[in-house]
């Protein structure tokens, strides 16, 4: 191994501290980044988020972005919710997210809580989806009616 490949090998491993705002205090290295191919609609800028979770706040997780610590998107696990979720997805998709096999994949809505949380909604129609694997994400938007941006997430 070079030096070189040695020094960035080193450099993927140096803690880096993140200070969240809404989740407080970090620490993450690079291997710890999941990069998203293509933005989340809105977020041009941003490629490199922490996901985060605990058994604490689950069926919720934490998308952090590590480009703005001012962006935090909530994910909640879809099937958790909503059982006969069932997206089909174009096989080019999972050739830009390398997934190989679907237990690589982890699918996500994106969550929006106003001032009750009782009203919150999540996205249905634009699942955040993780190769788990590959630490690689993207929004997909699906060609399907039947899922809605805004679904209540409690009937």
């Amino acid at each position: 191994m070079s030096l070189q490949n040695v020094l960035k090998s080193e450099e993927k491993m140096q803690k880096k501290i993140l200070n969240s705002p809404k989740l407080g205090k970090f620490e993450y290295t690079d291997d710890d980044l999941i990069t998203m191919v293509s933005p989340i609609l809105g977020f041009n800028e941003l490629s490199d988020f922490l996901f985060i979770s605990s058994k604490e706040f689950y069926p919720f997780s934490y998308f952090q972005s590590v480009q703005d610590v001012n962006v935090t998107f909530i994910l909640a696990d879809i099937k958790v919710f909503f059982p006969d979720y069932s997206p089909k997805f174009n096989k080019s998709e999972f050739k830009v997210l390398q997934i190989e096999e679907e237990s690589d994949m982890e699918i996500f809505g994106l969550v929006v809580v106003k001032d009750d949380p009782q009203k919150a909604t999540i996205n249905l129609k634009a699942p955040l989806v993780i190769n788990s694997k590959k630490k690689l994400a993207k929004q997909i938007i699906l060609d399907d009616d039947n899922y809605q941006v805004k679904t209540p997430l409690f009937k």
